[in-house]
């Protein structure tokens, strides 16, 4: 299904924020790599992890970003595809109906570079965050793995 961490482990900066700790804990426990990389403008903290999934023959990374309330994290994939303009109704039809068919994980057009995009909000309190952002982290892998075929028809 998936195999984390071809990627090496490059510490940025360390882990500030308690979710991001809990979850990093976690995936040192697991053995999965990942990179600190710091706070962006919005004031998240950002995490990446490198996944490479055999069975589609697909490598992305999946972004993480924490939110400094510790309750909040957005996980994205960018740019799973990027298409030519005329592909753009038929792309479009292709994400509506993976959004559609799996819930949880949704997936987007941007039309200002003709990418795709998958992405999962995660709301979460004090406990069990590691699990929670994990179970996240398997749901992107798994719809991932399920709607790439559909989308990489398209891809240039």
């Amino acid at each position: 299904m998936m195999l984390f961490g071809l990627c090496t482990t490059a510490f940025a900066t360390e882990a500030q924020y308690a979710s991001t700790k809990a979850f990093l804990a976690l995936m040192d426990e697991k053995g999965v790599s990942y990179s600190v990389e710091g706070l962006d403008s919005n004031g998240n903290e950002m995490v990446s992890i490198g996944n490479t999934d055999s069975d589609i023959n697909y490598s992305y990374t999946i972004r993480y970003f924490f939110d400094d309330g510790g309750e909040n994290c957005s996980l994205r994939v960018w740019n799973i595809i990027t298409f030519a303009d005329a592909d753009f109704a038929k792309v479009l039809r292709t994400v509506n109906s993976l959004n559609c068919k799996y819930k949880y994980v949704r997936f987007t057009v941007d039309e200002s570079d003709n990418t795709v995009t998958a992405a999962i909000d995660t709301i979460f309190r004090t406990h069990d965050i590691d699990e929670i952002i994990w179970e996240a982290t398997l749901y992107v892998v798994d719809i991932i793995e399920a709607g790439y075929p559909d989308l990489v028809v398209y891809d240039q």
